[in-house]
């Protein structure tokens, strides 16, 4: 979600699925930021076989989330969020919803670092026909430091309670209207859910308020699948 503005974004994603997603933050009381925002996951053209092998004709997947969300500032530097979303799964004909909740604090404990603890998903994951899958529940911790006047440090670590524990760091160049991002990620216990990744986001401020176009990449297990994501931002 933006602080009051709308992005939109979407991609390539692994295996040849789509994604797209859709936020707007708004400002209803003093100090406090809602938002909503929606997110999608698909791909067609599936061949379907049954228990023996033969082929029952295509079919389609799709899953995603609409999330309703509040932020506020509770005292000095320290802020908090919550979160509620409806996540939904489709295959074929068959389908399912869920409800999960999240919740995050975040801080300046000095001017130049910033650090923040979020719990999410925490919830019921869509079920249908007996078949459930576990929420992916995280509790993550991150910090990022201004080293320069134009240089952003950063590292994060996530601990998976039905996912595997993920650990990540990068740095952030700043150069006129231009934000470079680079950053490696590493997951022992499933080196898959690992790699590089990279974005380059561009500002630029009309009448009407400010707009970010971003590109970003992220290397998935095969160092040939690389998820391709775009997005455009506008905040006023």
């Amino acid at each position: 979600l933006v602080e009051k503005g709308i992005s939109a974004g979407g991609g390539l994603w692994m295996l040849g699925t789509t994604s797209g997603a859709l936020s707007a933050g708004f400002s209803l009381l003093p100090g406090t930021i809602q938002g909503v925002g929606v997110r999608y996951l698909g791909r067609g053209g599936l061949e379907g076989m049954d228990e023996e092998g033969n082929p029952t004709g295509e079919f389609s997947y799709s899953t995603g989330a609409v999330t309703l969300a509040c932020g506020a500032c509770l005292m000095g530097n320290l802020r908090a969020g919550v979160a509620a979303t409806m996540a939904w799964e489709n295959i074929g004909s068959d389908g399912g919803t869920g409800l999960a909740v999240s919740a995050g604090l975040a801080s300046r404990p000095v001017d130049v670092v910033e650090v923040g603890l979020s719990l999410t998903n925490l919830g019921q994951s869509p079920e249908w026909q007996g078949i459930h899958k576990d929420m992916p529940v995280e509790i993550s911790l991150g910090a990022v430091a201004r080293a320069l006047s134009c240089l952003r440090v950063s590292a994060a670590g996530i601990m998976g309670l039905s996912t595997a524990d993920r650990f990540g760091a990068g740095l952030r160049l700043e150069v006129r209207d231009f934000r470079i991002d680079a950053g490696y990620q590493l997951s022992p216990d499933r080196p898959d859910a690992g790699g590089v990744h990279a974005g380059l986001s561009y500002d630029f401020q009309d009448v009407s308020g400010v707009y970010s176009v971003r590109f970003a990449v992220s290397q998935k297990g095969d160092a040939m699948d690389w998820p391709f994501l775009a997005g455009l931002s506008m905040s006023f």
